[in-house]
């Protein structure tokens, strides 16, 4: 489809020019709903995985921070002890079940 910079000669724009722009409105949208659909069950699964490996992640994790600010230290920059390991476990928990709940809000508004 070729852009159109200005409108035709009537100042107005066509509505098919107008649904072809807005995708939701146009037929392609069942073709969008197909091309997506996939994408965000992918990403549910990925929120899933975290969800259920927090630990895994969460201790790979905090290995690589604190050996990092033993580095830093030893050069002389003073900062601050890494996070518990209670509070990694929670806090990747909880970044793991924000992503899916926020991709089951997203496919319930595609499925829409």
């Amino acid at each position: 489809m070729a852009f159109i910079h200005r409108p035709p000669a009537t100042g107005h724009w066509p509505l098919t020019t107008k649904a072809k722009v807005f995708g939701l409105l146009s037929a392609t949208y069942r073709a969008a709903y197909h091309f997506l659909m996939p994408l965000e069950f992918a990403r549910l699964l990925l929120g899933l995985t975290i969800a259920a490996c927090h630990r895994r992640i969460a201790d790979f994790i905090l290995e690589r921070e604190r050996s990092l600010v033993l580095v830093f230290r030893q050069r002389g920059l003073p900062l601050p002890a890494a996070m518990s390991t209670e509070t990694a476990h929670n806090l990747y928990f909880g970044v793991g079940i924000f992503v899916v709940l926020v991709e089951l809000l997203r496919i319930y508004q595609i499925a829409r």
